[in-house]
């Protein structure tokens, strides 16, 4: 974001202005704060349109948009009586602004809440800022925010002023309303009660003197609340016929309920409110300072003990995550020690063995059922190895996504994570990222996709950029799972399994991390130093609820991007293998997919990556790495991925150098969806795929002839 300093009013009347961008709050908010920091304090003073009170307005750039935001006197209610508030509220209902930002304090939740509910009764071109939320959660509050936005049915985030925590992310969030340009509507409908007959006979009033219906419906409750603003242009004949009926609706209603229409209108409106809260937020019991302090003495003033401390927070997230997944480590320290069947046993029941098993039992089952139904038998091959293998593809790798999410969570929300996330910093920062970048990275050996997605919590635009272009060199599941058997395949020794597996894991490390300085600083050309900012809550023990919402809204990214993409192409796999010149094939050596297999081997100038099955399996693997297995194990005609790996007759060398290939090569099709989403930048998402396939190559070619050597 870059700011104008604006001098005179010749100078702004110069700046075309894109947006118009209202602020809005209670008083003591941190409104002020925020709007500093939007404009950089470089603001003006104006005057309303015929009045004589005075007002802030701001410009401020940012891609390319100039903003003016316009900081609305501060304002308790819509129901207001003080003139700057009367103006301030008059301003918000004339929707004369293209987006709204109401700021909530995270504080005083209830009855800040109840302000914003009461604008979002009016309009839904609005976007919530929950301010001091940093301070609260320190404190023990806990908010869900995307629980909390889809209760309100607009964009919510989670901020703080003071410290610029999400400003950049309120700010696209707030021009990406703005520019849709919508007409206002309401983005909550209460349910009054007793109330709704007059409202609804009010409303239809004002449509008949052409009201929209959702003007006529906030039109009706304000007018039963006292306002007669939204019907100030009528004239006077029509006025008083509706406020001859609102008056008998007031009486009437006091009447039968004791209770006044704003009385009513107000405790309905509380109710909402507490019930969304109730929905969306916890409190929980945090540590004293002095324990706080004792503990934060140990992680944070020496930086070797927090090194060692967090690396095996860290450490332990992954060894239990991957264990309680697909066995391993643990099945290769087991067998290390020479216990195979206890290895082999893990490994079986690992959550992944057992969804294995268990979609291998419905294939069966429903492959029976549909030779009894005598379905022809490309449907059959297409039902079993195209749909039920695309659906089990996405849920064997869900468990582990969510597993290292919940323990995630569970580090995160105790406290520990902020501080892991501290010593850190002093590492990463030699590569100008902050120590934030620890928790993608972590999230992407699960999976590739959440990783990208995560990287929204970094405050630098350009940081999460680059993070996002080139996470994706961290070893995800999908390629474990390839690794594990490649390694399985084509070395006998444990001990050059484990070598093996442990380099690469710290050469994708390696190739992030300089991949990363690479674009930050050649591509999106940053000047800007990393800097951490992060809220340092006190500790405590994690919530049950809350974990459970972080692990799941973090999960559930998965399933949207990554089940959308996998399954489908799933089915065009099978289509590959199986429709050739001639029509439906049973064999792929006639298929579509060994003449681009074939086509694509040719691009390869080492030994053994000439076969049209490697080349196939490596176009495959952009689809979903983990089919790279399945798609040679069905060009060699075998249901064994090992044997299909040796039947490739690779030399050590080539098979290093075609392992290092898979395991660096452009991500899946679901990653690249992700990082598009991310970036929004077709140049970025280019820059990345190109990236990982030009350095998987260079790097492949270097381990083939180092190896020859040997």
């Amino acid at each position: 974001m870059s700011c104008h300093t604006v001098k005179s009013k010749n100078e702004r009347e110069r700046i075309k202005e894109h947006l118009t961008i209202a602020l809005v709050a209670q008083p003591n908010t941190g409104k002020t704060t925020l709007f500093n920091t939007l404009t950089g304090a470089h603001a003006y003073v104006a005057n309303w349109p015929g009045k004589t009170i005075e007002r802030m307005e701001g410009i401020f750039t940012y891609k390319g948009k100039n903003i003016k935001i316009i900081d609305l006197p501060g304002i308790r209610s819509l129901s207001t009586l003080s003139q700057e508030e009367t103006i301030a509220k008059e301003f918000i209902l004339s929707g004369e602004y293209d987006s709204l930002i109401v700021m909530v304090d995270a504080e005083t939740l209830e009855k800040s809440l109840y302000f914003a509910v009461q604008i979002l009764e009016a309009t839904n071109k609005v976007v919530i800022a929950i301010n001091k939320y940093d301070e609260a959660h320190a404190l023990g509050l806990h908010i869900n925010q995307d629980k909390l936005q889809s209760e309100l049915n607009v964009t919510t985030l989670l901020i703080s002023a003071l410290r610029g925590l999400n400003i950049n992310q309120l700010i696209e969030k707030t021009i990406e309303v703005a520019s849709q340009k919508r007409s206002p509507e309401p983005a909550i409908v209460i349910n009054y009660g007793i109330l709704e007959t007059f409202i609804k006979k009010i409303s239809d009033e004002l449509k008949a003197l052409g009201f929209s219906k959702d003007t006529s419906r906030i039109a009706a409750v304000r007018l039963l609340e006292g306002d007669t603003f939204l019907v100030r242009n009528l004239d006077e004949e029509k006025l008083n016929k509706i406020l001859a009926y609102v008056q008998q609706a007031r009486q009437e209603a006091k009447e039968r309920t004791g209770f006044s229409c704003e009385e009513i209108i107000v405790m309905s409106r509380y109710k909402l409110v507490e019930d969304i809260i109730k929905k969306t937020s916890t409190r929980v019991r945090v540590a004293t300072k002095a324990f706080t302090e004792s503990l934060d003495r140990i992680m944070l003033r020496n930086f070797f003990v927090g090194l060692t401390f967090s690396s095996l927070i860290l450490f332990s997230i992954l060894f239990f995550s991957f264990s309680i997944n697909t066995g391993f480590p643990l099945n290769y320290i087991i067998r290390a020690l020479g216990n195979e069947e206890l290895a082999s046993l893990i490994e079986e029941y690992s959550l992944s063995g057992i969804l294995s098993n268990l979609f291998g039992i419905f294939s069966v089952t429903l492959e029976s059922l549909l030779h009894v139904l005598n379905a022809p038998y490309w449907f059959i091959d297409l039902t079993i190895n195209g749909v039920v293998q695309g659906v089990s593809a996405v849920l064997t790798f869900l468990p582990l996504v969510f597993i290292v999410n919940l323990f995630m969570a569970i580090a995160e929300d105790s406290g520990l994570m902020s501080r892991v996330a501290v010593v850190f910093h002093r590492l990463t920062s030699v590569f100008n990222l902050s120590g934030k970048a620890v928790f993608p990275m972590i999230i992407s050996l699960a999976c590739n996709v959440p990783g990208v997605l995560s990287s929204r919590i970094l405050e630098n635009e350009n940081e999460r950029i680059a993070v996002s272009t080139t996470i994706s060199f961290i070893i995800c599941q999908a390629r474990l799972v390839v690794l594990l058997f490649f390694v399985a395949a084509m070395f006998y020794s444990p001990l050059v399994q484990s070598l093996v597996t442990i380099t690469m894991y710290f050469l994708s490390i390696a190739l992030f991390l300089l991949s990363y300085m690479f674009v930050e600083k050649f591509v999106l050309k940053s000047k800007e130093q990393a800097e951490l900012f992060i809220e340092m809550p006190s500790y405590h023990i994690p919530s049950l609820k809350v974990v459970s919402w972080i692990a799941w809204e973090r999960s559930k990214s998965f399933i949207t991007k990554a089940g959308t993409v996998i399954f489908p192409m799933a089915i065009i796999i099978w289509a590959l293998l199986h429709i050739g010149p001639s029509g439906y094939v049973e064999t792929p050596n006639l298929s579509f997919g060994k003449m681009i297999g074939d086509a694509i081997s040719k691009m390869f100038v080492l030994e053994g990556f000439s076969k049209w099955e490697i080349g196939l399996a490596l176009l495959t693997g952009f689809i979903a790495k983990e089919v790279i297995i399945e798609t040679l194990a069905i060009s060699f005609g075998t249901s064994n991925p090992s044997e299909a790996i040796s039947m490739l007759s690779l030399s050590p060398a080539s098979a290093l150098s075609l392992l290092t290939f898979v395991m660096l090569y452009t991500p899946c099709v679901a990653t690249v969806a992700a990082t598009y989403s991310e970036t929004k930048s077709i140049k970025m998402t280019l820059i990345s795929v190109l990236t990982s396939l030009s350095v998987a190559y260079i790097v492949s070619l270097f381990m083939f002839y180092i190896f020859s050597l040997i």
